[in-house]
C-alpha cells in the first residue's frame, strides 16, 4: 500500500473522531486525535495525495480538510461520515465518490468531483431534503456545478425560488414524473405562485447563436408548486440553448407548463402539462408554449425543436379562461410536433402567426411546421385553430384525432391563415356535440388561400364544412352523418374563388339538406359530385345549390363546372 507522498505537503484531512480504518489508508499523521494538533500546509498550496491501493474509507465522524487536496483514488463514506472543507479550499476526487444520500459536507469550501470517475452526484450531500422541508435550490446548485450528472432520489425538493441551469454538458436524472404526493417519483416544489420552477439556460440571449448555451438533459421529473401558478409562472422555461434534451417530465398546476424560446435541434420527449387547480382569478393556461414573439437570429423563435408524445390536459374545475394546450407563437418556423395528445383543454392547438406584430420576419417564421398525428379529445372550444399566417406559411397537418365536446366550436378553423395548408387524413368527429344540440364546424375555413385536404374524415358534424372568402382550395374529404343529421349542407362556401371540390359524402336518409352549397362563387370552380349518396340527402333535394338555384345535372353554370351528377 502506498503511503502518501512525502515530497509536497501533505493532504490536510483530518478527523473528530478515531478512524482505525481511514488511519491505516491514509497514515495517522493525516489526522487530529483528540487533543492533538490540527496537520496543516502552507496558505494557498495544493497538496496530492497518491494512490493508496484501495482507496479511501471515512467512517462515522467529522474529517477535516484545510487545503487544495486533490485525491487520486476513490473516496468512500460510511453512513455518518462527514467532511469539513475550509472555506476557500478544494477537495478534488479523481477516482470514484460514494457516500449515503444525506448531509455530507459541513464546510464552505468546494467538493470538485468533475473529473472523478463517479457516475452521479446527489445534492443530499449538500445538505438537500427530499422530504419537502427546508429549501434545497443552494444544493442543487452546489451538486451540479461539482458534476455534470445530478441524481436525484424519490421525494420533494422544495425551493423558494426559480432554480436556473445554465451549466453545459450536464444531465439532470429524478426517479420518475406525474407523481402528485411526496414519495411518488421526484418533485421539485417551488413555494411560491409566481416565480418558474426550473429555467434551463441564461436569462437573455448570448450575442449568436453558437454561443448558445449547449447539451443540457432533464429526465424523469416532476415540476410542481404549493400553490396555482399565477401570470407567466412556468413549469419549465428553456431559452437560447443548444441540443437540449427534456424526457419524462410533468408540469403541474401552473400558468404555463413548459415555454421554449431560442431552442436549436432540442427535443421534449414525453412531456406531460396539467392544470386543476384554480388561481386567485380567471387564468389564462398553456400547456406548451413555443414562443416565436422575439428577434433572436433564428427563422422562428426556435430551430427545430421537437415535440414527441407530450400532452397537456386540465381536470377539475380551474377556472381557466383561455386554455390552449399548445401554442405556436408568431414565427414558429422548424416546428416538428409527433403524436401529441391533450383531453379536456378548450383548445388543442392554436398556430398564431402574428403577421403584423413580427413583419419581415413572418416571410421565414412561417414555414417548415409539421404536426403528425394529434390527438384532441374533448375540446371545449377549437380543436385545431390556426390564424393570421402569411403568404409564405407551409404547414403540414397529418392523421389528426379531433372529437369535441359539447361546448366546441369548431373542430378545424382556419382564420386569415394566407400561405398554405395540407390536411391529409384524420378524424373529426363532432357527435357529442351534435347530440347537445350544439352547432359545431368540423372544417371552418374564413379569409384564407392555399387549403388542400386530402381523405380527412368528418363524421357527425351540425355543420361539417364551412367555407367564406377563401381561394385556391383542394377540397376532398370525406363527410359522414351516419348517427346525428347536420343541420343544414355537407359543403358550404360563399364568396370564395377557385375551389377544386370533391367530396365523399354518406350517412343516414336526410341527414343533409344538400351536398354543396354555393354563395357568390368569384372565378373558376370545379366540383366532382360522383361521390355524394343521395340517398342521405330528402326525396327531391337537390345535390348542388348555387345562389339558391338548384343544379340538376352535370355541365357548366357559369363560372362553376360541374361534373358526377
Amino acid at each position: 500500500m502506498t503511503a502518501p507522498s512525502t515530497d509536497r505537503p501533505q493532504a490536510a484531512i483530518g478527523r473528530r473522531a478515531f478512524l482505525p480504518l481511514a488511519a491505516g489508508v491514509l497514515g495517522a499523521a493525516a489526522y487530529r486525535q483528540p487533543g492533538q494538533a490540527q496537520a496543516t500546509t502552507q496558505p494557498g498550496r495544493s497538496s496530492t495525495l497518491a494512490n493508496p491501493g484501495n482507496g479511501v474509507v471515512l467512517g462515522s465522524g467529522t474529517h477535516v480538510v484545510t487545503a487544495n487536496t486533490t485525491l487520486r483514488t476513490s473516496l468512500h463514506l460510511q453512513p455518518g461520515a462527514r467532511i469539513d472543507i475550509a472555506e476557500g479550499r478544494t477537495l478534488r476526487v479523481l477516482g470514484d465518490f460514494q457516500a449515503p444520500a444525506e448531509a455530507v459536507l459541513t464546510g464552505k469550501g468546494t467538493l470538485d468531483l468533475n473529473s472523478s470517475t463517479a457516475a452521479f452526484a446527489r445534492p443530499e450531500w449538500w445538505g438537500a431534503s427530499p422530504d419537502g422541508s427546508g429549501d434545497c435550490r443552494a444544493a442543487l446548485e452546489a451538486c451540479l456545478q461539482a458534476h455534470p450528472v445530478l441524481q436525484l432520489g424519490a421525494g420533494d425538493y422544495a425551493i423558494a425560488a426559480t432554480w436556473q441551469v445554465t451549466r453545459p454538458y450536464c444531465h439532470i436524472r429524478g426517479t420518475g414524473a406525474r407523481g402528485s404526493a411526496l414519495g411518488q417519483g421526484t418533485r421539485i416544489v417551488l413555494g411560491n405562485a409566481e416565480d418558474d420552477v426550473l429555467q434551463v439556460g441564461p436569462q437573455s440571449a448570448p450575442g449568436a447563436v453558437n454561443d448558445f448555451i449547449r447539451c443540457i438533459a432533464v429526465q424523469g421529473l416532476t415540476l410542481a408548486r404549493n400553490q396555482p401558478g399565477e401570470g407567466q409562472a412556468a413549469g419549465l422555461r428553456a431559452q437560447y440553448l443548444l441540443y437540449g434534451e427534456f424526457s419524462d417530465l410533468a408540469a403541474m398546476e401552473h400558468a404555463r407548463g413548459f415555454v421554449c424560446s431560442g431552442l436549436v435541434r432540442t427535443r421534449f420527449q414525453n412531456c406531460a402539462a396539467f392544470r386543476s387547480l384554480p388561481g386567485r382569478g380567471r387564468t389564462v393556461w398553456r400547456g406548451f408554449h413555443l414562443d416565436g414573439t422575439k428577434a433572436i437570429g433564428l427563422a422562428g423563435g426556435n430551430a427545430s425543436i421537437f415535440l414527441e408524445d407530450c400532452n397537456a390536459s386540465i381536470g377539475g374545475d380551474p377556472n381557466v379562461d383561455d386554455g390552449v394546450a399548445l401554442l405556436l407563437d408568431a414565427a414558429f418556423a422548424d416546428s416538428f410536433i409527433i403524436n401529441f395528445e391533450s383531453a379536456g383543454v378548450a383548445t388543442g392547438i392554436r398556430v398564431d402567426g402574428h403577421s403584423a406584430q413580427i413583419g419581415g420576419r413572418a416571410a421565414g417564421g412561417h414555414v417548415n411546421l409539421h404536426v403528425r398525428m394529434p390527438i384532441l379529445d374533448q375540446c371545449e372550444a377549437v380543436a385545431i385553430d390556426i390564424r393570421d399566417c402569411s403568404p409564405s406559411a407551409m404547414i403540414d397537418l397529418s392523421d389528426p384525432y379531433v372529437a369535441l365536446a359539447p361546448g366546441g366550436s369548431a373542430a378545424l378553423r382556419l382564420t386569415a391563415m394566407r400561405g398554405s395548408i395540407t390536411v391529409s387524413g384524420g378524424q373529426l368527429l363532432g357527435g357529442m356535440n351534435n347530440a347537445s344540440g350544439a352547432n359545431a364546424i368540423g372544417l371552418e375555413a374564413r379569409d384564407s388561400a392555399g387549403i388542400a385536404l386530402y381523405g380527412t374524415r368528418i363524421q357527425d358534424m351540425a355543420r361539417p364544412a364551412i367555407l367564406s372568402d377563401c381561394a385556391r382550395c383542394d377540397i376532398r374529404v370525406q363527410i359522414g352523418n351516419a348517427l346525428h343529421p347536420a343541420k343544414g349542407p355537407a359543403i358550404t362556401a360563399t364568396a370564395c374563388t377557385n375551389l377544386l371540390l370533391a367530396p365523399l359524402v354518406y350517412g343516414a336518409p336526410r341527414a343533409f339538406s344538400s351536398a354543396v352549397k354555393l354563395s357568390s362563387p368569384k372565378g373558376p370552380h370545379s366540383l366532382d359530385l360522383a361521390g355524394i349518396d343521395a340517398a342521405t340527402l330528402p326525396s327531391g333535394a337537390p345535390i348542388l345549390m348555387i345562389d339558391g338555384v338548384s343544379v340538376t345535372r352535370s355541365g357548366r353554370v357559369g363560372d362553376v363546372t360541374v361534373s358526377g351528377i
